[in-house]
C-alpha cells in the first residue's frame, strides 16, 4: 500500500478509521482538521474519543484526548513522523501519567509501507511503586491490544487493494512475535509493515506485586482473628485471685480462721480501692488538662462561639467537682 494511502487511513476522517473505531466499540469520536503551525512548521490537530476498557473490574470507558503533531521532517509521498500525547480521563489516576506515541511512516517502494510505533508511558507525578506496577501493566496490555488489531485491520484493507496473485505470495509470510521489554508487533502484510517497541521500566512486576499484596492481606486476616480469639478467651474467663484459690483448696474450719480470712479479703479490697483511686486521680489530671486547653482555646475562636465552649468547659469542670467530692 502507498505511503499516502497508509496516511489517509490513518489520520484522516477516512472510512477505514471510522470503521475501525466503531469495530473497538469507541463512541463520541471527533477530530479536527490538519492545521499548519508557521511558528515551527509542524502540522496538527485534536482527536477526542471514548473508549471502551475490556476490564473486569473499574470504569467500563475511558475518555482520550490525542494532541498529533506532524513534525516538520514529513514529506508527503516519502516520510511522515507523527507524535501523539495522549491524556487519559474517568480512570484511576489518570492525571498522574500520559502516553506518548510516535509513528513513523516510511515509503519502502509504490505498494509498501514501513510503519514504526514507538510508545512510551509519561508520568506528571509520583506515584507509589504498586500503582505504578497497575498502571504500566494496563497500559501495556491496552496498546498492545491495540495495535494488534490495527495491524490486522490494516492488513484486511490491503487485500482489498492489491492484486490477487500478489496477495496469495505474501500471505505465506510469518507473523514474528518478541516480548514486551523489546516488543515489535510485526505483521508483514502485503503492503504495510507495523511495529510497535515498548519498554517497561516499573520496579517490579504487577504480578508479584499482586501476590505481595495478597499475603498482606491473609496475614492481617490471621492476625485479626487470633486477636478476636484472644479477647474472646479473656471475655469467658472469671476473675479470681490466689485467695480465692487457696479457699477452694482448704476452706476455714474455725472461727479463728474466718476472721483471718475476712481480714486478707479487706486488705486486698483496700489495695483495690487505692488501685482504683490512682486511676481517679490520673482521670482527674487528663480532666484538668484539657480544660486548660479549651480555656486557651477559648482565646482564639471567634466571640459567637464563646458561650458555647464555656458550657462545655463548665460540664467538664462539674464532672471534675463531683469525682473530687465521691473521693
Amino acid at each position: 500500500m502507498h505511503i499516502d494511502q497508509v496516511f489517509t487511513l490513518l489520520f484522516t476522517s477516512s472510512k477505514f478509521f471510522l470503521d475501525f473505531h466503531a469495530f473497538r466499540r469507541t463512541t463520541d469520536l471527533t477530530q479536527t482538521a490538519w492545521t499548519q503551525n508557521p511558528t515551527d512548521n509542524t502540522k496538527s490537530r485534536t482527536v477526542n474519543l471514548t473508549a471502551a476498557l475490556n476490564q473486569s473490574v473499574g470504569p467500563k470507558t475511558c475518555q482520550v484526548t490525542e494532541t498529533q503533531v506532524m513534525l516538520p521532517c514529513s514529506k508527503a509521498g516519502t516520510l511522515y513522523a507523527i507524535d501523539i500525547e495522549s491524556v487519559n480521563g474517568g480512570i484511576p489516576y489518570a492525571d498522574t501519567f500520559s502516553v506518548s506515541i510516535h509513528y513513523c511512516l516510511k515509503r519502502v517502494s509504490e505498494s509498501q509501507t514501513s510503519l514504526l510505533v514507538c510508545a512510551q508511558i509519561k508520568y506528571k507525578k509520583t506515584v507509589w511503586g504498586l500503582v505504578k506496577g497497575f498502571i504500566e501493566k494496563n497500559c501495556w496490555q491496552g496498546l498492545e491490544d491495540y495495535f494488534k488489531s490495527l495491524s490486522k485491520a490494516l492488513y484486511t484493507e490491503s487485500e482489498e487493494i492489491i492484486p490477487t496473485l500478489k496477495r496469495k505470495s505474501r500471505r505465506r509470510r510469518l507473523v514474528r512475535a518478541i516480548p514486551r521489554s523489546d516488543a515489535e508487533i510485526v505483521h508483514p502484510a502485503i503492503s504495510a509493515r507495523s511495529s510497535v517497541k515498548v519498554s517497561s521500566s516499573g520496579i517490579f512486576s504487577s504480578d508479584l506485586a499482586t501476590l505481595i499484596v495478597f499475603g498482606v492481606l491473609i496475614l492481617l486476616v490471621v492476625l485479626n482473628v487470633m486477636l478476636y480469639y484472644k479477647l474472646w478467651l479473656l471475655e469467658d474467663m472469671p476473675p479470681y485471685t490466689l485467695l480465692d484459690l487457696h479457699v477452694l483448696k482448704d476452706p476455714p474450719t474455725s472461727h479463728d480462721e474466718w476472721i483471718k480470712l475476712l481480714q486478707k479479703q479487706e486488705t486486698l479490697h483496700s489495695l483495690e480501692m487505692q488501685r482504683w483511686q490512682k486511676v481517679l486521680k490520673t482521670s482527674i489530671q487528663l480532666l484538668k488538662q484539657i480544660e486548660e486547653s479549651l480555656n486557651e482555646l477559648q482565646h482564639s475562636i471567634h466571640p459567637t462561639y464563646t458561650s458555647k465552649i464555656m458550657s462545655i468547659i463548665q460540664n467538664h469542670k462539674d464532672a471534675v467537682d463531683k469525682v473530687q467530692e465521691e473521693l
